[in-house]
């Protein structure tokens, strides 16, 4: 082989393995970071078995202002908390069978599991800390929230409820009202989506005050910068968790993109500030109820559009960082290095 032909075959190979690199597949063995992870479930039940006022004020010692925040706001049971409320709760939980059977639910499926969930948040946030590393990370609490809230983060806490990730064909998941539970929902309680949910979640909370209200352009992009933050966090986790789509609505995406821009890309729908409008390319339903969007399609188009344009703009300024992503405020200098033909 002539030299000439060796450097071209090495200048390949390199320009090759830059192309399939992941710039969020980053060495975190350095980050010293260790996730708390409690089992609210458990814990709250096992006072309610001693019966006694002096152990209810343990859960109250032990979990401060989410204890507060899990009776008054999760499960509205009164405006405050107090071994009053903890009773309530206990009374209810030991009479109710559909709850019973639920944390019974809850165990069985989840019991073997959350140490494998802590471990793979623990992961996430070790990565979110070598990009933000000011940054605390929240503990972690597994509840069971009675149907009312799948995710509940905070800057301290990060709260999941285990009962919404049963499965959708588990006999619990069934009963659940289909007014409340649509179909299209309930395919998205599997337990492989706990750990993507929560850290989707958490992001969003942790950065919604970045986001900037009015035009759907300025949506459009924070949507797609939660979702690339998501991306340096969960690195070797599969688009379809993190997005929560199956494999099939992930591929109607993927070939439909240049369809799905045309119908965005349009200047009455870019630059409205019509709330309503806006929020029908990001609200979750059996698809996107939106123009002339074909009912075939997946709910939730402009989360999956706004993150193929920041990761468009992130690959072709590689010297941005996330926390400089996430400072640009210009959605419009972000859009223009998009192209749904790359």
């Amino acid at each position: 082989m002539s030299r000439t032909r060796f450097f071209q075959y090495t200048l390949f190979i390199v320009l090759l393995s830059s192309c399939n690199s992941n710039r969020w597949d980053v060495d975190v063995s350095a980050v010293n970071l260790s996730l708390d992870a409690h089992r609210f479930d458990h814990d709250v039940l096992e006072i309610c078995s001693k019966n006694q006022p002096t152990a209810y004020q343990k859960v109250f010692q032990s979990y401060g202002e989410f204890a507060d925040t899990y009776f008054t706001f999760i499960l509205q049971l009164g405006e405050t908390a107090d071994s009053a409320t903890l009773a309530t709760f206990c009374d209810i939980m030991h009479t109710d069978s559909l709850l019973i059977k639920t944390q019974q639910a809850i165990d069985a499926v989840h019991d073997n599991e959350t140490d494998h969930y802590r471990s793979q948040l623990e992961d996430a946030f070790r990565h979110y800390r070598f990009h933000f590393p000011e940054e605390r990370s929240p503990e972690l609490i597994f509840m069971n929230g009675w149907f009312n809230y799948a995710v509940v983060p905070s800057d301290s806490v990060l709260a999941i409820g285990l009962e919404f990730f049963l499965g959708p064909d588990h006999p619990i998941t069934q009963l659940l009202p289909p007014e409340n539970f649509p179909r299209y929902f309930r395919a998205k309680m599997r337990p492989d989506y706990v750990v993507t949910d929560a850290m989707r979640g958490w992001i969003m909370v942790k950065h919604q005050g970045l986001m900037q209200q009015g035009k759907f352009i300025n949506e459009l992009i924070w949507y797609g910068k939660m979702m690339v933050v998501l991306d340096a966090c969960m690195p070797e986790v599969a688009d379809s968790l993190k997005i929560g789509y199956s494999a099939n609505e992930l591929a109607w995406c993927k070939e439909s993109e240049t369809s799905i821009w045309k119908e965005m890309a349009r200047q009455d729908v870019m630059f409205q500030s019509n709330q309503i409008e806006n929020n029908k390319w990001f609200a979750d339903g059996p698809f996107t109820r939106v123009g002339n969007v074909p009912q075939d399609s997946p709910s939730r188009l402009g989360l999956w559009m706004g993150w193929q344009i920041v990761r468009d703009y992130m690959n072709k300024n590689p010297e941005v960082t996330l926390q400089q992503l996430l400072e640009e405020s210009n959605s419009q200098h972000i859009l223009k290095y998009y192209d749904p033909r790359d």
